[in-house]
């Protein structure tokens, strides 16, 4: 459980750095999409251990919480960058 745990935490930011590496546009989204559902993978593996009893129920809240954050600011950011597609194209 510890190595699915870390491995789905180290996805979300090599995949937002994979987007923000890629030339075209859908590549950049699709990559935030994936590290979007790493996040939510990390959140089930966390919730799994406190029910376990691994993590107790203040730390996996206090993860959550911190969790939710991210998931508006990865989704903010997939946001600006449709949002940048339409500006381009309409420029255009």
């Amino acid at each position: 459980m510890g190595k699915q745990l870390r491995r789905s935490a180290q996805s979300i930011p090599a995949n937002i750095a994979e987007a923000f590496g890629r030339f075209y546009y859908q590549d950049g989204v699709r990559f935030c999409y994936i590290a979007r559902g790493s996040l939510e993978e990390t959140r089930s593996h966390i919730y799994l251990a406190q029910e376990l009893g691994y993590v107790d129920h203040e730390m996996y809240v206090e993860f959550s919480q911190e969790i939710d954050v991210l998931r508006r600011m990865l989704s903010g950011y997939i946001a600006f960058l449709k949002r940048s597609r339409r500006k381009r194209e309409e420029e255009i």
